[in-house]
């Protein structure tokens, strides 16, 4: 019955529309891969798949009065690029630490919630405020870099790197 369905995904489907999708998931203990809807068992949620997107939105609603705030402060037009990164690593490990804490007493909100996943984008914000002139590297180590993020990344995929905290520092090495 369509109308059941419908019914089961509405909760989820109001989230979704207003970027909270992990918040409901995480609410509703959802685990990804695994978020049911209705009655019918073996079908997967047509929203289980933005909690990412949700995560990313809600970073950015924050992150810009952030750039702003801190650019006022400063009172200078351009992006205090030491400020702002100093401001991101701390944020960045508060919100690692967080995740760590979380993933041993509740996995669920420690996958899905932004206080626990923002370190993954901070990586990001204080990579793109490097100077590209500090990494003139060899080609040589740059490849070699490179290859032991994608090992280390294959490894996290096939699920033999440790639990808790373990499993965060094999993406964050890979990732940058």
């Amino acid at each position: 019955n369509p109308r059941v369905v419908l019914e089961s995904i509405r909760g989820e489907a109001q989230a979704a529309t207003v970027g909270m999708s992990n918040v409901w998931q995480a609410l509703n203990g959802a685990e990804y891969g695994g978020a049911r809807f209705g009655p019918f068992d073996g079908l997967r949620s047509p929203f289980s798949h933005l909690w990412s997107l949700a995560l990313e939105e809600q970073f950015y609603v924050l992150f810009a009065p952030l750039v702003a705030v801190t650019m006022r402060s400063s009172g200078l037009r351009i992006v205090p690029r030491r400020r702002l990164s100093l401001i991101f690593a701390l944020l960045a490990i508060a919100s690692a630490a967080t995740y760590v804490l979380e993933s041993r007493n509740q996995p669920t909100f420690a996958f899905y919630l932004l206080e626990s996943r923002g370190w993954q984008l901070l990586i990001g914000a204080i990579l793109a405020l490097v100077p590209d002139r500090r990494f003139s590297w060899p080609p040589w180590i740059a490849d070699a870099v490179a290859g032991f993020g994608l090992l280390l990344l294959a490894v996290v995929v096939h699920g033999h790197s440790p639990g808790g905290g373990g499993q965060l520092m094999a993406p964050l090495i890979a990732i940058a």
